[in-house]
């Protein structure tokens, strides 16, 4: 299964949230977080107009397969990561922070992946990164707080 394409990536993108790959809600209406239950509404509707238009979004991996109807990492394989040069690094010249999306271990794990293909250019670039709780409808550990002091 394909992901898909990054959003809001432009040469004012400051913020670039990353996932592993979309959920099914998101794969079949082709946007980013739009299962119901998945709070980054409650994220993005919490920060100013001003934070929301240099947010991006993408997911670190290309390609995937389900091996269960889940969206949850645990039940997928994982392929590709996605070619952030040409996508990203080079159409952002103010990114200075990435957020993953997901701090389970699995997510970290497979996370992990882009930190060590991308690490020479995000200490070169000082971009700093964090690994916050998953907004996914399904983690009782999500912190809306978490999100915000990150974001503000």
């Amino acid at each position: 299964m394909e992901s898909l394409p990054p959003k809001n990536i432009t040469e004012e993108t400051e913020i670039l949230i990353l996932g592993t790959a979309p959920g099914k809600v998101s794969l079949k209406v082709k946007d980013y977080y739009q299962n119901p239950s998945n709070r980054m509404k409650d994220v993005l509707d919490s920060v100013s107009e001003h934070i929301k238009e240099k947010i991006g979004f993408w997911d670190v991996f290309k390609n995937f397969e389900s091996l269960k109807e889940s969206s949850l990492d645990k039940n997928r394989l994982f392929g590709l990561i996605n070619d952030f040069d040409r996508e990203v690094f080079n159409e952002c010249p103010k990114l200075r922070l990435i957020i993953f999306n997901g701090k389970g271990k699995k997510s970290i794990r497979l996370l992990d992946n882009f930190i060590e293909k991308y690490d020479k250019i995000l200490k070169d670039r000082n971009i700093e990164y964090y690994y916050l709780q998953s907004t996914s409808g399904v983690n009782p550990n999500f912190s809306l707080n978490e999100w915000l002091d990150v974001l503000n």
